[in-house]
């Protein structure tokens, strides 16, 4: 779970700013927060503001930490950090991410800096109570040497500690030591690492759930939970089902050479996606070892009475875009994944949207994952649904910067209509669309 994650210098943001998702002592909806690690932390919370106002920069902060840790460092695509343009200064000025979060009820604080794409200082910390903590690495260059801390050195045995400092000399200043340590497979990296890798995830607008079709065709669980909470929705939907063709019988005897490399693709996965006929279909190994594809279909019934099938591409967008956001519910709740979601009412219907939303924060369970989402959908902005601490505003400033409020600074009455005050500009601005009626488009 995230604790809080702090961006300074990144696009629209200027001066550090922070986003926390520590519960506030609110009384309402207690069923929306988890204790863990001694913290008491919010399973969801929704980022408003105007268009340009810097809301989805922040999200896009989110994803670039977790790639810069993902992904090894290319020389051919350096790292590039966009900077605060609007003040020709800050060209010159760091760029910082910082993130605290939990995994396995284990509390960890990573931050990364950069200036002019170069990395000045990062750190990896196990925290302990209080502000104590427990140095896993920390990283520090300042033009003309570097030096890096690995751990508490008597812990190390002497090959454990040559080791590491191996990979510490051979280390360039644009490679990002977190990534380079969890790939080198040093011990203390791996359990940090696999929050990254594991837990958390990136919805863009456009973005399509990687193997839905094998989620459905592998997990009987997500499958069952998925054709409840969409047949339930009014789309006219009734069943979801999955087609499932051997591999030698799907692509036959004149498409061997792509078949080839499927099969020698899936001995590194446990499945992958593919695309045919402008259909998106997985393929994995089932349990007796033969090589399945699987498709997803739909089923809708006729005037006669019978259902009828339907492939996913025929479905409206609203309903693909449903299909690719329920594994993020059900994977927050059932695998503790922290998801995080542009614009998440986009092609739904406002009452739809609500309800989906609604199921997910009311279900009871200590469950452990979370999901931050950016809206414009003010039929969110109910305090029957969400608490105060879970509604956050981005807002440009006179410079051009962005700046993030969490309602709460409001301190607004539990029973007040925060919908009519945020469109009436009470606790942010509005669009302001001037005198659109003045335009001579004649």
């Amino acid at each position: 779970m995230i604790v809080r994650f702090i961006v300074s210098n990144f696009k629209s943001f200027k001066e550090p700013v922070e986003f926390s998702f520590i519960a506030g002592n609110y009384k309402r909806h207690d069923n929306h927060v988890v204790s863990v690690a001694n913290m008491n932390l919010l399973r969801c919370s929704a980022l408003y503001g105007n268009n340009g106002s810097g809301k989805t920069n922040f999200l896009l902060a989110i994803e670039f930490l977790h790639d810069l840790v993902m992904y090894e460092y290319d020389s051919e695509f350096p790292h590039n950090i966009p900077t605060f343009k609007l003040d020709p200064t800050f060209a010159k000025e760091p760029t910082q991410f910082e993130i605290e979060y939990i995994v396995d009820n284990i509390r960890y604080s990573y931050s990364i800096t950069f200036k002019n794409n170069i990395i000045i200082e990062e750190w990896l910390y196990k925290m302990k109570e209080g502000n104590d903590y427990d140095i896993i690495f920390e990283r520090k260059f300042d033009g003309g040497s570097r030096k890096i801390k690995l751990g508490s050195k008597k812990k190390l045995t002497r090959k454990e500690k040559y080791r590491r400092e191996i990979y510490a000399e051979d280390l360039k200043n644009e490679e990002v030591f977190f990534n380079t340590g969890a790939n080198k497979e040093l011990k203390e990296f791996e359990h940090p690492y696999s929050w990254f890798s594991q837990k958390l995830n990136i919805v863009g607008l456009n973005a399509e759930f990687n193997g839905l079709p094998y989620h459905f065709g592998t997990n009987e669980k997500f499958a069952k939970l998925a054709n409840q909470l969409i047949c339930e929705t009014d789309l006219g939907i009734e069943e979801i089902d999955v087609v499932k063709t051997p591999i030698d019988e799907f692509f036959g005897p004149s498409d061997t050479v792509r078949k080839d490399d499927i099969i020698k693709r899936l001995e590194n996965f446990d499945g992958i996606d593919i695309t045919a006929n402008k259909e998106e279909y997985s393929v994995y190994k089932d349990d007796d070892g033969e090589i399945i594809v699987v498709k997803i279909v739909t089923f809708r019934r006729n005037k006669a009475g019978r259902l009828i099938s339907f492939n996913l591409k025929e479905e409206s967008a609203g309903t693909r875009r449903l299909f690719n956001l329920i594994p993020a519910l059900i994977n927050a709740i059932t695998n503790n994944g922290v998801y995080i979601v542009d614009e998440l009412e986009s092609s739904f219907h406002p009452v739809l949207i609500k309800g989906i939303l609604k199921m997910y924060l009311n279900l009871s369970g200590n469950y452990k994952g979370q999901i931050l989402f950016s809206t414009h959908e003010s039929h969110l902005l109910d305090l029957e649904l969400l608490r105060q601490d879970e509604i956050w505003f981005a807002e440009k400033c006179s410079d051009g910067s962005t700046k993030l409020t969490s309602i709460s600074d409001f301190k607004p009455r539990f029973d007040k209509d925060i919908r009519k005050g945020y469109l009436e500009g009470q606790f942010s601005r509005i669009p302001f669309v001037g005198r659109l009626e003045d335009l001579n488009w004649n």
